[in-house]
């Protein structure tokens, strides 16, 4: 018979589990994700905000205008204070980008740059369609402030940021838009005579225009600067007021526009349609670059809205954000470029099918 045999497990050498280790493994995991939560990341992500539907937040002359067949949005961006897990976890969603975030000094400045862009907006949106339906606007300013220069151009060689331009071949400029249209008339290679102010000083400066780039056609040449108006007051013959809550920033003039414009002339531009539009308004009319088109974009797709209105310099990136939040089966937001306030109502009053061949996606 054979012996049999037990070797014994030596005191404190007993095997852990396997899932003992996963359970330790799982806790440890969790605790660091816990701390990485509370640990900054510097950085905030901006998210797609739900449009703001402006209907009955326009008042004309006390009173609310006769209802916008359809309906128009103004559109932002929210920005996200975010942890390093929070950033991590995010990262797998491409409607979400980041940037760094703004110290509270900054951030500060910021909000009141804001407040005031947004008001500035209001107020060139009401004035550049008066304008338009020719109804009477006063203007008063303090010329016409050099804010940048284009390289290679006449502008840049002869102009400084921070100049003002007083007048124009001997006329008074009162605000950026009489430079603006004025170059805008003249054709390329004209003799231009600008009196300027520059730190304080007058002096004159002689150049000549060059031919645009871009496809405005309302202008036949330019000097090669951006110009704005300091201490700008705008009195128009309507009393018109916009209540837009918590909403920031230059970018909502186009929206303004587009509601103000529908309910005071007699063409149907909303035309029964949902229409999200986005841009920075000048006072010439201009429908100007801003930020944020691509979360913009992807927060009118998911909105289920007709269509999205944006400046001709942010198309592609709007185009973009459509085809990032739009699923199979799915009603794409169609995108529509505009370079001007007149542009933007002349498109907006064709129908479906003449549209349809100015649309960019």
């Amino acid at each position: 018979m054979a012996k049999s045999t037990h070797t014994a497990q030596p005191p404190g050498r007993r095997r852990v589990p396997v899932w003992n280790w996963l359970v330790v493994f799982a806790v440890l995991v969790a605790a660091a994700g816990m701390g990485l939560n509370f640990v900054p990341s510097g950085q905030v992500a901006l998210v797609p905000h739900d449009p703001l539907d402006l209907g009955g937040r326009v008042r004309i002359d006390g009173s609310r205008p006769e209802p916008v067949h359809g309906k128009v949005f103004l559109v932002g961006v929210e920005e996200r204070k975010v942890s390093l897990l929070q950033k991590f976890l995010l990262g797998f969603d491409e409607t979400v980008s980041f940037e760094v975030a703004p110290t509270p000094t900054a951030r500060e400045i910021q909000d009141q740059e804001n407040k005031q862009a947004i008001a500035t907006s209001k107020e060139i949106a009401v004035a550049v369609v008066l304008e338009l339906l020719n109804q009477p606007v006063i203007y008063t300013g303090g010329g016409a402030r050099v804010t940048a220069t284009v390289p290679g151009t006449p502008g840049a060689r002869l102009l400084r940021t921070g100049d003002r331009i007083v007048r124009f071949n001997g006329e008074q400029v009162v605000t950026a838009a009489d430079v603006t249209r004025r170059v805008g008339a003249l054709s390329p290679g004209s003799a231009v005579s600008l009196g300027v102010r520059r730190d304080g000083q007058p002096r004159v400066v002689r150049l000549s225009t060059v031919a645009p780039t871009g496809g405005d056609e309302r202008i036949r040449s330019r000097i090669g600067v951006s110009v704005d108006t300091p201490d700008l007051k705008i009195r128009p013959s309507r009393d018109v007021s916009f209540k837009t809550e918590n909403v920031g920033g230059p970018s909502a003039g186009l929206a303004f526009a587009l509601v103000v414009y529908d309910s005071l002339s007699d063409r149907d531009v909303v035309r029964g349609r949902h229409i999200v539009a986005t841009g920075a308004l000048t006072l010439d009319g201009t429908v100007a670059p801003v930020g944020g088109v691509r979360e913009k974009a992807i927060a009118a797709q998911n909105a289920g809205r007709d269509l999205f209105v944006v400046p001709t310099a942010n198309v592609d990136e709007a185009v973009r954000g459509v085809q990032l939040a739009c699923g199979e089966g799915q009603d794409c937001t169609r995108v529509l470029s505009v370079e001007n306030v007149p542009q933007a109502m002349e498109l907006l009053s064709l129908t479906p099918s003449e549209l349809e061949t100015r649309l960019a996606n």
